[in-house]
């Protein structure tokens, strides 16, 4: 066992982005900066809550207003 994970939201052949590590962060804006060079008005970001993570990793906490029958 390497002690290495691998986390995605979607699918799996779409790894996550840490977000936290500077250089990730670095390269995202390269790309950004390349395709607004290039024109383009905005960038789609439809899933903002998915950036941002929990630094230990742990699960959300159990939803209190939960009731049997609504989506978990």
């Amino acid at each position: 066992m390497t002690g290495q994970f691998y986390y995605h939201a979607f699918l799996r052949s779409q790894s996550d982005l840490n977000w936290r590590n500077p250089l990730v962060r670095r390269a995202i804006h390269d790309v950004m900066r390349f395709w607004l060079r290039r024109g383009v008005d905005g960038f789609r970001v439809d899933a903002m809550w998915y950036l941002a993570k929990d630094e230990l990793l742990r699960d959300n906490p159990p939803n209190s207003n939960y009731a049997p029958g609504q989506q978990p």
